[in-house]
């Protein structure tokens, strides 16, 4: 099975990436060239839509890692939103992304940064 990757800018520093499909050693590579054509110093929220990732191996942890890394180095926030429940299992368990949060939605989401931004004003 293949990844599809949908890229959004909602306002400006903020992109979401839905993926659909599965994150594995066949598909991590695409991931991994999709964040850095949209990487950059402006950056400071990535959200991952998961909603339609059915499954994540060892490179797609590996791959997120190496994305969580390069926002926490900018001080960006990396945020992953309607992981079903056995992916939110495989990030939980795997302690994979120390540095970022899961939300139920993006709604959820949303809250979360309105208040972070409403602190820092």
């Amino acid at each position: 099975m293949s990844l599809n990757i949908i890229t959004a800018e909602p306002r400006p520093g903020h992109i979401q990436i839905s993926l659909e499909g599965k994150l594995d050693t066949e598909t991590y590579f695409s991931l991994e060239k999709s964040f850095a054509e949209l990487f950059s110093a402006s950056l400071r929220t990535l959200t991952f839509n998961m909603q339609n990732l059915s499954y994540i191996s060892s490179m797609g942890l590996r791959v997120l890692m190496k994305i969580s890394k390069d926002m926490k180095a900018q001080q960006g926030e990396l945020i992953v939103i309607n992981a079903s429940s056995s992916i939110t299992a495989v990030l939980e368990i795997a302690k994979a992304l120390p540095s970022f949060s899961i939300f139920a939605s993006i709604a959820e989401a949303d809250i979360y940064l309105t208040n972070i931004q409403n602190q820092n004003k």
